[in-house]
């Protein structure tokens, strides 16, 4: 795992992605590889089919330390995203995706999944997180789901910024004593739970 070191908080909230230039994978390029060449030492490489698109999704884990206002040092565990969409023989579209990241102890990817959270037949991409929080108010640990609404057929198409889908706040919550509050429960902490409750709202699986 990558060390970082920085003065600024990171806390964890979501930016949106942007549209990146097409590149070309090279002929008998393992997917290690080409995920490689664009940024080194992926901690986790995965392919995925999602709806019509060949998908490599690659994760960045990194550790640092932020400073609170008493100046005191804490931990913090981030997880960086790189997507890349086939959209031809050997051409791929990144798409930059939502960092991950949380103060107090290991963030960790616990399901990469799709199913339908909307009117239309095609699935959404779902990405399943938690974060071991441990600082000085509370302790538990925190999870968080992104939902990612399908990719358009035509990738002339896709978006400028892959937007997070509102029924990702959810599927969202937090196993953890909080001092001087009672404890939280996390309702959903799998891929099952989450498509259970899918299915309770009205979306066929």
């Amino acid at each position: 795992m990558k060390n970082l070191i920085t003065t600024m908080m990171f806390f964890p909230v979501l930016c949106f992605g942007q549209v990146q230039s097409h590149d070309i994978r090279y002929a008998n390029e393992t997917t290690y590889d080409y995920v490689f060449r664009h940024r080194n030492n992926p901690d986790k490489v995965k392919e995925i089919k999602w709806n019509d698109y060949n998908i490599i999704l690659a994760f960045y884990e990194s550790v640092g330390t932020v400073y609170d206002s008493d100046n005191k040092p804490e931990e913090i565990s981030k997880i960086d995203i790189a997507f890349y969409a086939q959209v031809s023989e050997l051409s791929y579209l990144e798409i930059s995706l939502p960092s991950f990241g949380a103060t107090g102890g290991k963030a960790e990817i616990l399901s990469i999944f799709q199913a339908n959270a909307d009117k239309d037949p095609e699935k959404e991409l779902f990405i399943l997180a938690s974060f071991k929080q441990t600082d000085d108010t509370m302790n538990g640990t925190r999870y968080y789901t992104l939902v990612f609404d399908n990719l358009p057929k035509d990738y002339r198409q896709f978006p400028e910024s892959f937007i997070q889908m509102d029924i990702s706040t959810t599927f969202s919550g937090c196993d953890c004593k909080i001092n001087g509050q009672h404890p939280t429960e996390a309702k959903f902490t799998t891929s099952a739970e989450i498509r259970e409750e899918l299915e309770k709202r009205g979306f066929k699986q």
